[in-house]
């Protein structure tokens, strides 16, 4: 077979998972919405639904190619992997990011114990608008990418 053809098309291998993932995420239209995360938002008291707002659009502005999904009545942020949720609490809301333990180092504002997560506490719209939580959720990106 001369160099630069390969099998014709009929004779090709079907995909492989990682090759259809890879597809799939291709497909996916930048900052793909849930409505289900619309639905949980509305339900908020005004206060916390401002602030999960704010957070929301911090999200999706700085991680155009995550998906949102509805996991566990919270919303998630996707990617290769779960990247980003919001935890709501009747006072505040988190940003949790499921790898966030890598990134305590650079960002002492990420807490927990857990194995892998982390979250930010955001109490206000004030909080919610700092500029640090663009730059984790961008390196959370970065580090679902790495996977």
């Amino acid at each position: 077979m001369p160099k630069g053809e390969g099998p014709a098309r009929s004779q090709r291998s079907p995909p492989t998972r990682t090759q259809r993932r890879s597809a799939a995420n291709r497909r996916t239209p930048p900052t793909a919405t849930d409505p289900g995360v619309d639905e949980i938002l509305r339900e908020l008291p005004r206060d916390l639904r401002a602030i999960a707002r704010v957070v929301r659009s911090t999200v999706r502005r700085n991680a155009p190619g995550l998906r949102e999904r509805v996991k566990w009545r919270n919303p998630f942020w996707v990617g290769r992997s779960d990247v980003a949720c919001l935890m709501i609490y009747p006072d505040h809301i988190n940003l949790g990011f499921l790898q966030g333990a890598r990134l305590t180092e650079k960002y002492p504002e990420l807490v927990g114990t857990g194995k892998g997560m982390r979250h930010v506490k955001v109490p206000t719209v004030a909080s919610a608008r700092r500029p640090v939580l663009s730059k984790i959720v961008r390196d959370a990106v970065r580090l679902d990418l790495e996977r």
